[in-house]
């Protein structure tokens, strides 16, 4: 991750809640069958508002992630439910 490999402009983010969120961002991932990095493009792209997300994978893992995503359908009840999830305690 980004986080890894430039850690310090992401040093703010190092915090028990942003470790949380992800736990729980991972879990419903697994509920739906699919990667983080696949629900969250999911999520972006069934946003109301967003026209268009745009992906371009450069590697076969990167373009499994977008094929992923665009296996999902999520309703705005799946998505109030994944920002609950994330969301600061």
């Amino acid at each position: 991750s980004r986080m890894e490999l430039r850690p310090d402009p992401y040093s703010s983010f190092r915090t028990a809640q942003t470790y949380r969120s992800l736990e729980n961002f991972s879990a419903i991932a697994r509920e739906y069958g699919a990667s983080m990095g696949s629900l969250a493009l999911a999520w972006a792209a069934s946003h109301p508002t967003v026209t268009s997300a745009l992906a371009a994978p450069r590697s076969l893992a990167q373009f499994e992630t977008v094929a992923g995503a665009l296996s999902l359908t999520l309703d705005p009840d799946d998505r109030l439910r994944i920002a609950a999830a994330t969301l600061a305690d």
